[in-house]
Parts: structure tokens; C-alpha cells; sequence
């Protein structure tokens, strides 16, 4: 419920919670030819549960808004990232 009510809270963007990292195909280009592997692009504990795409006038308030998701509070992390503009 509270990863709901984060998803719908002012100035969220987008968000998802993800599929189990061992449920990734990972993609990679060698010598023009794609080769696609089961299983996740980093070492296990290091891959994306989820996401949100926060809209804030700062970097504080992406702290704030990131300290409210619940597994900053259980021993996880969570990180923030600028937007890339284009």
C-alpha cells in the first residue's frame, strides 16, 4: 500500500515495481551481431527492483521523496538520479 500511495503522491511522474532480476534477458552488441543472455546485466543484490520518475525543484526534495519509499527503511537503498535531458 505505501509503494501505491508514493506511485500516486504529487509530482510522481511514473513508477513500477519490476519483475525479479532472474526474470531479465540481458542485451549486448558484439561485432554487430545481438547476443541476449537469461538472467541480469549486474551481480546479484545489485539490480533494480523498481522505479519512480519524481518531478521536484531539487535535489533535497529527491532525497525526501526517496527516504519515504520503504525500503530505504529495511536495509535497502534507494537511488537518485538526475533526468538526462534531451
Amino acid at each position: 500500500g505505501e509503494f501505491e500511495a508514493i506511485r500516486q503522491s504529487p509530482g510522481v511522474l511514473d513508477g513500477n515495481q519490476l519483475q525479479a532480476a532472474g526474470e531479465a534477458a540481458t542485451v549486448r552488441v558484439k561485432d554487430g551481431t545481438t547476443q541476449v543472455t537469461a538472467g541480469p546485466a549486474v551481480q546479484a543484490g545489485n539490480e533494480l527492483d523498481g522505479y519512480y520518475v519524481y518531478d521536484t525543484s531539487g535535489l533535497d526534495a529527491a532525497i525526501a521523496f526517496a527516504a519515504r519509499i520503504p525500503v530505504a527503511r529495511f536495509g535497502g537503498a534507494v537511488e537518485v538520479r538526475p533526468m538526462l535531458e534531451r
